[in-house]
C-alpha cells in the first residue's frame, strides 16, 4: 500500500510537469464520462478575436494548444449578412441578391440576426463557425490522440420567427445539411465521433476520431446530422448564482454522461481590463447610491478577479458538494470564463492522474 501511494505521488509529480491537462495518456478502457476536462465557456468570445465584451482573451488554437482546454462551448446561429449597397440597389430598383445565411458564432438569444453580437464586437461581423472548426482541425492534426469535446448550443433548431436571418423556412434536415457541410469544409469531417452514449478513450483512439460535437439542445437536428451527438451525453448545471451554489442541474440527467460544473458567474468581466475596471467603478457608485449592480437581460453585470475565481481550492470544495448531492458524478468539465487564468488545471490533473493510477492498480 505504501509503495502504491509513493508511486502515485511520483506519477503526479512527474506527469504534472510534462502532460499538464493532456488526456492522451489516459488508459483505453476508461470512459470519456469518467475523465476531467478544463472547459472554456463561450470559447470564441475572445478579445483576441475582436470582442470588446469578451469572456475569454486567448485564441481558440491557443486555448487548446497552450492552455490545455479540452472542452469548448459555442452558440451557433444562422446569420445573414446585409450588403452595404442594399439601400442603393433599392433606390435604383435593382434586383436584390439572394445570398444564403451562413453559420456564425453569436452571443445572444434566438430569433435575431446576430445584431447584439455585433454590438459586443463594436460593429464587426460575427465570426464564422468554419473558422473556429479549422482551428480545432489544426490542433487535432498536431495532437491526434487528444480528445476534445465541443458543445454546440443549438440555435439551429430555433431559426428565427421573424426570418431576419433568412433561415426561418429551413427544415431540420436542411439546417443539419448546412451544418454538416461546414464541418466537412473545415477538415474535421473524418475526425468527428458521433456518439449515442459516451465512448471509451480506446474507442475514440482506435477510430481515429477524437473530436465530439455535442448538441446542448435541439436533438431534432442531431437526428438529421452526420456529426452532432445527443445532449444526453452531458449533465448540465445551472449558471444561476443560487443554483450554482447548490450544484443544481437541469434536463436529462444520466449516470453515463459527462457532468459540466460551472465555476464562475455567467455575466462577469475580467477586473484586470479597462471595461472591467469601469464596470467595477460604476457598480461602486451605484452601491453608494443604494442601487443594485448593472443588469442586462436579467443578468447582473459585475467584474471579477479571475485568478481568484478560477481557484483550485474553491472548486475542490464545490466538487465535493456536487458529488454529495449527485453521487453518480465521476468525471467532470470545469466550465469557466478566462479559462487560462487561475489554477483549475491542477484539479483536472489530479483527477486524471489518480484515475489512471487506480485503473492500472486494478488490472
Amino acid at each position: 500500500m505504501r509503495f502504491f501511494r509513493f508511486s502515485l505521488f511520483l506519477s503526479i509529480a512527474v506527469m504534472s510537469t510534462t502532460i499538464k491537462a493532456s488526456n492522451a495518456y489516459i488508459p483505453d478502457n476508461i470512459s470519456l464520462s469518467q475523465i476531467a476536462m478544463l472547459g472554456a465557456h463561450n470559447a470564441f468570445t475572445s478579445t483576441s478575436h475582436g470582442w470588446a465584451y469578451g469572456q475569454q482573451s486567448k485564441s481558440i488554437f491557443s486555448l487548446l494548444n497552450k492552455y490545455e482546454i479540452r472542452y469548448l462551448k459555442i452558440p451557433v446561429h444562422f446569420y445573414h449578412h446585409k450588403s452595404a449597397t442594399r439601400k442603393i440597389k433599392k433606390i435604383l430598383g435593382l434586383k436584390k441578391g439572394k445570398r444564403p445565411p451562413v453559420l456564425a458564432l453569436c452571443h445572444e438569444g434566438a430569433g435575431g440576426n446576430c445584431s447584439v453580437t455585433m454590438l459586443q464586437r463594436l460593429g464587426r461581423k460575427p465570426q464564422l463557425l468554419v473558422d473556429l472548426l479549422k482551428s480545432v482541425a489544426k490542433f487535432n492534426k498536431k495532437h491526434p490522440k487528444e480528445v476534445v469535446m465541443i458543445v454546440v448550443e443549438g440555435y439551429l433548431g430555433k431559426r428565427g420567427r421573424n426570418n431576419k436571418n433568412r433561415a426561418g423556412n429551413y427544415s431540420d434536415a436542411e439546417a443539419a445539411k448546412i451544418f454538416d457541410a461546414v464541418v466537412k469544409e473545415s477538415g474535421l469531417g473524418n475526425k468527428i465521433y458521433k456518439a449515442k452514449k459516451l465512448p471509451t478513450m480506446g474507442q475514440l483512439r482506435k477510430s481515429k476520431k477524437t473530436i465530439l460535437l455535442v448538441s446542448s439542445n435541439g436533438n431534432a437536428i442531431v437526428k438529421e446530422s452526420k456529426y452532432l451527438s445527443t445532449s444526453n451525453n452531458i449533465n448540465f448545471s445551472h449558471w444561476s448564482e443560487e443554483k450554482r451554489k447548490v450544484c443544481d442541474m437541469f434536463g436529462n440527467i444520466s449516470k453515463e454522461a459527462q457532468t459540466r460544473i460551472v465555476v464562475n458567474p455567467e455575466a462577469s468581466i475580467d477586473k484586470n481590463t479597462a471595461i472591467g475596471r469601469a464596470v467595477s467603478a460604476l457598480n461602486g457608485i451605484r452601491k453608494k447610491m443604494g442601487k443594485k449592480p448593472l443588469e442586462i437581460s436579467g443578468f447582473k453585470i459585475d467584474s471579477s478577479n479571475y485568478k481568484k475565481v478560477n481557484n483550485a481550492d474553491a472548486i475542490r470544495k464545490h466538487l465535493a458538494l456536487c458529488r454529495k448531492k449527485h453521487s453518480f458524478i465521476k468525471g467532470f468539465v470545469l466550465s469557466t470564463d478566462f479559462a487560462h487564468k487561475g489554477n483549475l488545471v491542477d484539479v483536472v490533473n489530479e483527477h486524471n492522474i489518480l484515475l489512471s493510477a487506480q485503473n492500472k492498480k486494478a488490472q
